[in-house]
């Protein structure tokens, strides 16, 4: 499945899971980047983040590194998400306009309704249980429609033996 989330915070709720695995121990930005397999910079932007949003706290110094604010079970995907995405634009997906609860587009309660739904589920998993510290809860039940099964694309026909290869208008060649 691919990820709804940014690259940022692809990398905070890995880093806030590896942090969560130290169990109360601090723990390095570049242990932290090495384990989750991403660059030193951009986990540090994501780290900032997650202290802004009180997620975890930093220490600076020789004992120093960052800790979690909280228990691992108290904080969720929800609030690691809200913490790295808090700058959220109320753009109007059918119109070039703002879109409010005050001036909403036909699409506005549709979304939010979604947007409330979405939250609402991030906020069932803790990163204790991401971190292996707790046992899952039994999954919720889907709702709606089913996801169609992907497929793989059916090969593109061999070109004729005779004549200039297809071309897209220099798109590709």
């Amino acid at each position: 499945m691919r990820s709804p989330f940014s690259r940022r915070t692809d990398y905070a709720i890995r880093a806030a899971v590896e942090i969560a695995r130290a169990d109360g121990r601090r723990v390095k930005r570049h242990p932290i980047a090495a384990a989750i397999d991403a660059p030193t910079t951009v986990v540090a932007q994501a780290l900032a983040d997650l202290v802004r949003g009180g997620v975890v706290e930093a220490a600076a110094g020789r004992t120093g590194g960052y800790v979690l604010h909280r228990p691992a079970r108290e904080i969720t995907v929800a609030d690691v998400v809200a913490a790295v995405e808090a700058e959220h634009e109320a753009r109007c997906v059918l119109e070039e306009r703002s879109c409010s609860d005050g001036a909403p587009c036909p699409l506005h309660a549709t979304l939010a309704e979604a947007d409330d739904a979405y939250t609402a589920r991030l906020a069932t998993a803790s990163l204790a249980v991401l971190a292996g510290l707790d046992e899952a809860p039994p999954p919720l039940a889907r709702t709606g429609r089913p996801r169609a099964a992907r497929t793989a694309p059916a090969p593109a026909p061999e070109p004729a033996a005779s004549g200039p290869a297809p071309s897209l208008g220099g798109w590709i060649d």
